[in-house]
Order: C-alpha cells, then sequence, then structure tokens
C-alpha cells in the first residue's frame, strides 16, 4: 500500500507544477464550455500515453530513457528526433518553473523576480545529483500540501466568489487551453521511476496508479482554479497568486506562495532528474556532467532573456508534449503491436495540435 502512494504521490507530484498557475487566466481567456472540452481531450491523450509508455517500459525491461529506446526500435534518426525534443522540452519546462518561481516569490521578498528565479536554479541544483528513488518519500510528503491547500481556500473563500465576468464561449482564444493543458497534465518522464517504486507489482497496479495521479491533479487543479477565477470577479491576471494578495491579504497570498513553491519544487526536482538521467544513460555522459547540464542549462537560457510564462508553456505543450507523445505511441506500436487505427489516430491528433498551435501563436489562424 506504501509503494503504492509514493508512485501515486511520485506521479501527481511531476504532474503538478508550473503549469497550474496559468489555468485560471487560461479557462477565463477559452472559456468555460472550451476548457471542459480540452480537458476531455488532453486528459484521455496523456493517460493513453502514459499507459503505453509504462506498457512498452515493462515489456523491454531496459534502463533506458526514451531517446534510448527510440534509438533501439528506430535507429539513429530516431533517436536524435526523440534527444533534440526531449532536451528543448524538459529545459523549457524547468525555465518555466524558474520564471514562475521569480513571479510569484517577488510578491513576497524584497528581491527582484531575476534575483530570484537565479537563487532558485542555483539553490535546487544539488537535489539533482540524488537519485530519484531515494527521495519518493520525501516527493510524497511534498505533493501532500499540493492536494490540500487549494482544497483549503476553496472552502474557506467559497463565499467571496464572483464568477459574474466568466463566459462559457470565452473571448475567441478557444485553442488556448490545448497547449497549456497538455503541459500541465503531462507526466510521462516520471513513468520509469513510476515503476521503479511500484516493484514486483508494476504489471498490476501500474494503470490504476497513472489513472489516479491525473485525475487527483485534475481535482486540484479545478479548485485551485475556481478559487482565483471566483476571488479576481472572473478577471485573472496571468499572476494567478497575486489575487489571493489583492482579493484576501497576506495570509492568503502566503498559504498560495507556499503551494506554488513545493509544487514547482517536486515537478522540478522530478523533471531534472529525469533529464539528467537522459545524459547518463542515452548519451553515456558522467554523473556530474550529465548534472550540470541539468541544472544550468536552463538558467543561461534565462540569463539569454527568455521569460514569457505563458506562451512558453503554450508552445511546450502542444509542441515538445505532443511530440513526445507521438515518439511513445509509435515505440506502442512497435514493441506492443498496439493497433494501428489507434496510433495513428493518437499521432494524428497530436500532430494536428502541434501544427494549429503554432499557427495560432503566430497568427496565421
Amino acid at each position: 500500500m506504501l509503494r503504492t502512494l509514493k508512485a501515486i504521490g511520485l506521479l501527481a507530484g511531476m504532474i503538478i507544477g508550473a503549469g497550474m498557475f496559468a489555468l485560471p487566466y487560461t479557462v477565463v481567456k477559452a472559456g468555460i464550455g472550451w476548457s471542459f472540452f480540452h480537458t476531455g481531450v488532453v486528459l484521455v491523450l496523456v493517460t493513453f500515453i502514459h499507459a503505453l509508455y509504462a506498457g512498452v517500459i515493462l515489456k523491454d525491461q531496459r534502463h533506458a530513457r526514451l531517446p534510448g529506446y527510440a534509438r533501439e526500435y528506430f535507429g539513429e534518426s530516431g533517436f536524435w528526433i526523440a534527444l533534440i525534443s526531449r532536451l528543448g522540452a524538459y529545459w523549457g519546462f524547468l525555465l518555466a518553473y524558474g520564471i514562475i518561481i521569480g513571479s510569484f516569490l517577488a510578491q513576497i521578498v524584497p528581491l527582484s523576480e531575476a534575483t530570484i528565479a537565479i537563487t532558485f536554479f542555483v539553490c535546487v541544483s544539488p537535489f539533482l545529483l540524488f537519485r530519484l528513488s531515494r527521495i519518493s518519500s520525501i516527493n510524497l510528503i511534498l505533493t501532500l500540501p499540493e492536494i490540500f491547500l487549494p482544497i483549503i481556500l476553496f472552502f474557506v473563500w467559497w463565499p467571496r466568489f464572483d464568477f459574474s465576468a466568466v463566459s462559457f464561449g470565452g473571448n475567441g482564444d478557444w485553442f488556448l487551453p490545448y497547449g497549456v493543458f497538455l503541459f500541465a497534465l503531462s507526466g510521462a518522464s516520471i513513468i520509469p521511476e513510476v515503476i521503479d517504486v511500484l516493484g514486483a507489482s508494476a504489471r498490476k497496479k501500474i494503470f490504476p496508479v497513472i489513472l489516479a495521479g491525473s485525475i487527483i491533479s485534475i481535482f486540484i487543479y479545478a479548485a485551485f482554479s475556481i478559487v482565483i477565477i471566483g476571488l479576481s470577479g472572473g478577471v485573472p491576471s496571468d499572476n494567478a497568486l497575486s489575487i489571493l494578495g489583492t482579493s484576501i491579504g497576506s495570509r492568503a497570498l502566503a498559504i498560495g506562495v507556499l503551494l506554488g513553491f513545493f509544487a514547482v519544487l517536486t515537478s522540478y526536482i522530478a523533471l531534472g532528474l529525469e533529464l539528467r538521467y537522459t545524459f547518463e544513460y542515452d548519451l553515456g555522459r558522467s554523473r556530474k556532467i550529465a548534472w550540470a547540464l541539468t541544472a544550468f542549462m536552463p538558467l543561461a537560457i534565462y540569463l539569454a532573456g527568455v521569460r514569457s510564462f505563458i506562451i512558453l508553456i503554450d508552445i511546450i505543450g502542444a509542441v515538445g508534449v505532443g511530440i513526445e507523445g507521438i515518439i511513445i505511441v509509435l515505440l506502442a506500436r512497435r514493441v506492443l503491436g498496439t493497433s494501428f487505427v489507434v496510433v495513428g489516430g493518437v499521432v494524428a491528433a497530436l500532430l494536428l495540435g502541434a501544427i494549429f498551435e503554432l499557427a495560432r501563436i503566430f497568427g496565421i489562424v
């Protein structure tokens, strides 16, 4: 039972992260109707991809990461596509975590966003030297505030909620939730560690764990979004936590910042370790070199001036996570013999989603 709870906590801790703070703004911009639609579509896609990836790992039984599997089954070209996609997406993920940490901690700490973000990148980097299996219990403990704080916020302040400005159809930005939601619900990177935590019971329990982790994440996201949208009168900014301070006061803001810190920290560590393992297992780099490339490349990109949070996670979600999902389902076709019709449908959905998202961002549609 404890192994199962650790596995669920590990997955939920990975999923619940920086994407949560873009959800209220995204929901209001797109409207309630389109947000529900995209939630359903993305939940089905993500759960299916996670389950297929778990199936590939359990059948192949090699100690590799996605680029390594791509090399084994698709050759060098598949390996480089998977590797480049993973590096771009995961460095982008880690960068997004640093950006959002700087954004909301600056509201309660008398330092600039840049100073806080840089300090975060440096101070958290030692955690990326550990093995994720050694800190799964810590991750479970850190995940508990992520689960309970949004629920507490919801029940304590629901009498103040005002949804009068929220519309069903939004303001026409109907496709915005796709990339943001895909970013927010993605957890494929942690599936190998979830399987390791489950041990001998992985084959029996992995799908229930995947389903539980996804559903818990959606409920937490929903509670947090309702709180922010309700307190803002239906007009949230892209900095969700600022609403707590302006609408309720410093105590609520402190709770929100605590929630945000735990959410970002658990996801940052889990994703950072997965990227470090990619350098170690698939590229054969030493632990120190892998750690340095993982920990300090996002900092270098941040120092280069890339600091737009919502646009960043939108692109990473639709394109980076989309490409990784395509590689996973193609692997499942090769390793598990998954139906061609099913694989073709998922690939088409992810590919069209990525293309349409890029077209939307660049104003083509």
